[in-house]
């Protein structure tokens, strides 16, 4: 069974009733939400993967947790998943579905490495920026890496540009060794 493929299924038809009903917004943030929970704990994942649990201590996890947290299309999606036996693809239906989203309203997510924290001011300049020249929303992701020497390492759209003078001292070795 193709699992990628049936979680974009599931994104898209959630993205699509979404954008039907004009709450893509309010769902793409319930699905962040979601994504966010995933990432503060293991348990959730192991919860719902579980067979042993019954379908009603699902529904109700999902009411507890994010019940009131939640639109009503999003509550009525999860509870939809428990019945379809879906729900342990949730993460992956999360992320593909954020995934549309960011595409349909030309949001890019670029991450800049740094060896030291930057100010709010300069990020917003390096935000306005990249916004101007990639002609799109962007969602800049800072990551301070103590190890970089200098410079900056900037990833988008699963390239990276590294312009860090450890990366550049690395190419002069591997010449000089070479």
């Amino acid at each position: 069974m193709d699992y990628s493929l049936i979680s974009v299924r599931y994104a898209k038809a959630l993205y699509l009733l979404s954008i039907d009903k004009n709450i893509s917004e309010k769902v793409n943030e319930d699905m962040q939400l979601i994504k966010e929970q995933y990432g503060n704990s293991n348990k959730l994942s192991e919860f719902l993967n579980s067979a042993v649990i019954p379908k009603n201590k699902k529904k109700k996890l999902f009411q507890d947790v994010f019940g009131e947290h939640v639109n009503e299309v999003t509550m009525k999606f999860l509870t939809m998943l428990v019945d379809n036996n879906r729900e342990g693809m949730l993460q992956y239906i999360t992320l593909d579905f954020i995934a549309m989203y960011k595409k349909e309203q030309q949001i890019k997510t670029v991450t800049l490495y740094t060896a030291i924290q930057l100010d709010k001011e300069y990020i917003t300049d390096i935000q306005s920026f990249l916004a101007k020249e990639l002609k799109s929303i962007v969602e800049l992701e800072v990551v301070v890496r103590e190890h970089l020497i200098g410079g900056f390492m900037l990833m988008l759209d699963g390239k990276l540009i590294d312009t860090t003078i450890s990366s550049k001292l690395k190419q002069i070795k591997k010449q000089l060794l070479s």
